[in-house]
């Protein structure tokens, strides 16, 4: 990974290669059942784990 100016939490946009680069993970979101929610259609906390990528062009 090609982070900024020393730190190791900051991604410097600029050296990355084109192309698509996992950046990270990214845990939970809110898992629903319909567009809306109501009490027929009620939301819940999401335990999934995603991965997060960077599309460079």
């Amino acid at each position: 990974m090609v982070l900024y100016g020393g730190t190791t939490e900051v991604i410097d946009f600029t050296r990355l290669a084109t192309g698509n680069t996992m950046i990270g993970w990214m845990y939970g979101g809110i898992e629903a059942t319909a567009e809306q929610s109501n009490g027929f259609n009620p939301t819940n906390a999401s335990s999934t784990i995603y991965e997060v990528w960077l599309q460079k062009f």
